[in-house]
């Protein structure tokens, strides 16, 4: 009985742990990256939602509703991407591995299939 106790406890301690290095990843970009820009417009970012598998990491960055698809349209596409190389660096580093880290950009909240802006494995 000890043995399963003993389990179970280290189960739950695994989950709530990989659950912790999200949470912590999430809050460390929210605050290094408020905002997405391409060094000239800007584009506010409501959450970030990352998912750490193991064998890859999903980064889903979540755009306010309001004016989401005219300000990503105002994004030079080459400073996007530069800004996007310097979060996953930023990703890398925290996780010390250099696994494949997939970004997208979605509206928040918008039930159609197009509510992804951008995709891209970096």
């Amino acid at each position: 009985m000890k043995k399963f106790v003993l389990a179970v406890m280290v189960v739950l301690s695994s989950l709530v742990f990989g659950d912790y290095l999200e949470d912590k990843l999430e809050m460390k970009l929210l605050r290094s990256y408020p905002r997405l820009t391409d060094g000239v417009n800007k584009m506010s970012i409501k959450e970030y939602d990352v998912d750490v598998k193991k064998d890859r990491v999903e980064i889903e960055i979540k755009v306010p509703k309001e004016l989401a698809r005219e300000q990503f349209s105002k994004l030079n596409k080459d400073g996007l991407e530069k800004e996007l190389e310097k979060i996953v660096a930023d990703v890398r580093k925290e996780l010390n591995d250099n696994i494949p880290v997939k970004v997208e950009i979605e509206v928040e909240k918008e039930s159609s299939s197009s509510k992804k802006l951008y995709s891209n494995y970096l």
